[in-house]
């Protein structure tokens, strides 16, 4: 005679105990559609360490004389000027509004406070970086090489993830100061 509260334990009650705990664990192992990871691409990972990189950096007042605002200027790549857009849109930095422009990699570059290159010839960048290096402008590329050419900030992967090396001299000459929080990150490629 079994006790009051026991299961039986024929095979009948053992196949449905273990259908029942393989139901359970297909559940358990299906993510929920919130807490699937959305898709992070290059663009928004680069995008935002330049955001990233750009609130550590102080611009001298006379920078904002003519423009107010903190202008993002992007030449040569438009998926990472969408993703700045995206992100920046109706956010400043020191109460500073952010704006984002394209730019022609062959310049001006007016009125620009960061200035990213990417899908350009390394010498077209360091041409561009050369024509700001004696105005307040960070100057950011991915483009290997970018930072010994003179441009202030290189972006590139190691490890699966976006790493930058900034050259504090290149920093220093342009006007703009760049926080001990962000240099302590910088690691040469």
């Amino acid at each position: 005679m079994r006790e009051p509260g026991t299961l039986r334990r024929d095979g009948a009650t053992r196949r449905a105990r273990k259908l029942l705990a393989a139901a359970v664990l297909v559940c358990l192992l299906q993510p929920a559609p919130a807490a699937r990871a959305q898709e992070v691409t290059t663009p928004a990972l680069v995008a935002a360490v330049i955001v990233g990189i750009a609130k550590f950096t102080t611009w001298p007042a006379d920078a904002f004389v003519d423009e107010p605002n903190l202008v993002f200027c992007v030449a040569g790549d438009p998926s990472v000027r969408e993703e700045l857009e995206r992100l920046t849109r109706g956010r400043d930095i020191e109460g500073r509004p952010i704006v984002v422009r394209p730019e022609a990699p062959a310049g001006p570059f007016d009125g620009c406070h960061l200035l990213y290159l990417s899908g350009m010839s390394l010498a077209r960048a360091v041409d561009a970086a050369g024509q700001v290096a004696d105005r307040p402008v960070l100057t950011i590329s991915d483009i290997p090489g970018f930072s010994r050419g003179g441009g202030i900030t290189l972006l590139y992967f190691r490890q699966g993830r976006v790493a930058f090396h900034i050259d504090v001299d290149a920093a220093r000459r342009s006007g703009i100061q760049i926080s001990s929080r962000a240099l302590v990150l910088s690691r040469q490629p």
